[in-house]
C-alpha cells in the first residue's frame, strides 16, 4: 500500500496572504480541510498547515513559511498528498487507491469476475466498474446486498451480485 495518497491539486494562488486555492479529491473537500499536514513532490516534501477552509467547493490554505503571492504561485499544479498515517478510516471505508485492482470474486461460489478498475459516485451511491478477464466491464452499486466483504491486505472483494448485473446472464 502506499504511504503517500494524491488527494488534491493546487490549482492558484488565493489572495494576497500566500493561501492556495486547492482543488480536492477526497470525498468532500471538508476532508481535505482538516489535514494539519500535507505534503508535495511524492510525499518528500510536508507542508505544515497553518489554516484550511472550504470555498465554493475548493480548499483554500496557508502553509507555514508560505506568505506571499509569488511564493504561492510557486506552487501552482502541485499534487497534495496526505499521509495515510494520519487519517483514521471508519470501520468499511476505504482509500480508493487500495481498492482499484483488488479481485473481485463471489461470496458463495468463489469464481473470480474481474478485478476493480474504477469508482464513480452515482445517483444513490458508490459504484464500482468491474473488468472481466474478456476486456468487458460491468457496474456494480455500492449497496450491502452486494458488497459482502473486502479485505485489503488479501486483496479480496466478495460480492454477492443482483441478477441481471452480468451481460451473459439469461
Amino acid at each position: 500500500m502506499k504511504q503517500f495518497i494524491e488527494t488534491g491539486k493546487i490549482v492558484a494562488p488565493f489572495g494576497i496572504k500566500g493561501e492556495v486555492k486547492i482543488y480536492p479529491w477526497s470525498d468532500t473537500p471538508e476532508d481535505l480541510a482538516t489535514l494539519s499536514r500535507l505534503y508535495i513532490k511524492g510525499g518528500s516534501q510536508l507542508m505544515v498547515v497553518e489554516s484550511a477552509k472550504v470555498h465554493k467547493g475548493m480548499v483554500i490554505a496557508k502553509f507555514q513559511g508560505i506568505s506571499t503571492v509569488e511564493e504561492a504561485e510557486k506552487l501552482r499544479n502541485f499534487v497534495v498528498y496526505l499521509n495515510r498515517e494520519d487519517i483514521s478510516l471508519p470501520k468499511g471505508v476505504y482509500f480508493y487507491t487500495d481498492l482499484i485492482g483488488i479481485s473481485v470474486i463471489d461470496a458463495d461460489s468463489g469464481e473470480e469476475y474481474g478485478k476493480l478498475s474504477d469508482i464513480f459516485k452515482g445517483g444513490s451511491g458508490e459504484i464500482y466498474t468491474i473488468k472481466r478477464d474478456n476486456g468487458k466491464e460491468f457496474m456494480l452499486p455500492v449497496i450491502p446486498e452486494t458488497i459482502i466483504s473486502t479485505d485489503i491486505d488479501k486483496g479480496i472483494l466478495k460480492v454477492r451480485l443482483l441478477k441481471g448485473l452480468l451481460d451473459d446472464e439469461n
